[in-house]
């Protein structure tokens, strides 16, 4: 009674999340105390709905609503709702709750909640347990019919959710809705690569009205990976901002990292980073789709609003495809931009090479390869695998007339390889009549191209050239680095 005694005439206090010794230990509320039997039969809704009940009303803490380890606890459809009189509550669930394990069950019960948090500030939930719920009759029915989450916080801020374990969950594991500042650790979601509303979908989804999320280190397959939308269904605007995926790996999954939004619709998308991460067989490791449907033939195309998708990053992605190369970057932008640096995914078998000796070149000094390499540049350039290199081999010289390497290319990125020695042919100016002679060798709209290989400078900057920046080169063994250039032509 005497613990806080304070007489203001005119002031202010506060008090916060403060503990003083000799009121006791904050209260432990054990749901075996208010009659659960956790023995996997009984129902033990009523025992956790009055366990919560003396929690949530405690007037000292933070008190703890316990949930004992080596016990198994059928629990129906429950909701534990605040706001609680004390600041901040503890759920420590170290045993395992199970649903009821056949939809007949929940006749009469909202379907779309099992285990709910509502409007309960400063939640800390742990302990190691495990929320089963035993969701394999319920995947034989349609998830945007019957949607029924595992677990949902909703208007729960400074949530801090960990060590936990999520086991076949009849749709979405874990639901977010309204929460700030929510932290979620080391928790492991799992269920068979087929059950269609659990791995058969995102491991992460980011939905509208979300901002400054920052997801680190996930394990993530089979299933679609992490995605942002869908987004703007029936013209409706989206607000999303602030999106940071790094330090992760996906393994074996359908989709790596996607943003996808409907034709139609409206706001935006942005400040979205997606970098560090490993892909291991995923069929397609970046995907930006303003065109997505859920179903073939139910979305004719519209020349109308789009979301709008800028400031968008992907970064240091790494690893590999199972299917071909041309999938690696799936982007179908009606309004957008994003940045790709450092990407680097082997596809499904190795980038293709294409010799110029394989489509007709000598390579003798003598006759005129320029058609050879034309063919062999339209291979190149129409690869849907890579990225693709034309190469030129060591130890030839081929005579080339004038000859312009045209894109735009079908794979974003074309190496060039030179190894071998090309000669400007006919070597003699008088022979060049009808003929440009202010080009030869001519790349025209091919982005993200390499040509590399040997030869004379390893980097030369010549007049009216400023603000470049060179570093980490390895140079050899030509004439290394220069400025300027020589009198005469070279």
């Amino acid at each position: 009674m005497d613990i806080f005694h304070v007489m203001l005439i005119f002031g202010l206090a506060t008090s916060l999340e403060v503990g003083i010794a000799g009121a006791g230990p904050p209260p432990v509320f054990n749901v075996l105390n208010f009659g659960a039997k956790g023995d996997g039969f009984a129902d033990d809704t009523q025992a956790f709905s009055k366990a919560w009940a003396a929690t949530c009303l405690a007037t000292t803490g933070p008190p703890t609503m316990y949930v004992p380890k080596g016990r198994t606890f059928l629990v129906s459809p429950i909701t534990f709702k605040g706001p609680c009189r004390f600041q901040k509550v503890l759920f420590q669930m170290e045993g395992t709750l199970i649903a009821p394990n056949d939809p007949r069950w929940w006749k009469g019960i909202d379907p779309s909640r099992w285990l709910q948090f509502q409007h309960v500030g400063t939640l800390n939930v742990f302990g190691g347990g495990i929320i089963n719920g035993r969701g394999q009759n319920w995947w034989k029915q349609s998830c945007r019919d019957n949607p029924k989450p595992a677990i949902t916080f909703e208007d729960c801020n400074d949530l801090w959710v960990r060590d936990l374990q999520s086991v076949d969950s009849p749709q979405v594991h874990m639901l977010l809705f309204n929460c700030q500042r929510a932290t979620l650790s080391n928790l492991k979601m799992v269920a068979p690569e087929l059950s269609p509303n659990t791995d058969g979908d995102d491991c992460i989804s980011i939905g509208d009205l979300v901002n400054d999320v920052h997801i680190d280190q996930i394990v993530c397959g089979p299933g679609h990976g992490i995605s942002i939308g869908s987004l703007g269904r029936y013209g409706s605007a989206a607000s999303v901002e602030g999106i940071t995926v790094r330090y992760s790996n996906f393994y074996g999954t359908t989709n790596g990292v996607r943003i996808k939004t409907w034709q139609g619709g409206k706001g935006f998308v942005r400040g979205i980073r997606f970098e560090h991460c490993n892909f291991t067989k995923v069929d397609n490791p970046v995907i930006i789709d303003q065109y997505y449907c859920d179903a073939p033939g139910n979305c004719p195309p519209q020349n109308i609003n789009a979301v709008q998708i800028s400031n968008v990053t992907y970064a240091n992605l790494y690893g590999s495809s199972s299917t071909p190369v041309a999938d690696i970057f799936h982007i179908m932008l009606i309004f957008g931009l994003a940045s790709l640096l450092e990407v680097s995914i082997a596809g499904a078998g190795p980038p293709p090479v294409f010799n110029v000796l394989n489509f007709g070149a000598k390579g003798d000094g003598f006759a005129d390869d320029t058609q050879a390499f034309s063919n062999a540049w339209a291979a190149t350039c129409s690869a849907t695998t890579g990225p693709p290199t034309m190469y030129v081999p060591k130890g030839r010289t081929l005579l080339v007339l004038p000859i312009i390497f045209k894109g735009p290319c079908r794979f974003r990125k074309v190496l060039f390889q030179v190894e071998g020695t090309l000669q400007i042919a006919p070597n003699d100016p008088r022979r060049w009549k009808g003929i440009d002679p202010s080009l030869w060798l001519q790349f025209q709209h091919v982005g993200t191209l390499n040509v590399f290989g040997g030869g004379d400078d390893c980097i030369s900057t010549g007049d009216y050239v400023y603000d470049i920046d060179i570093e980490s080169i390895i140079c050899g063994p030509d004439n290394g680095k220069r400025e300027g250039k020589d009198s005469g032509i070279g």
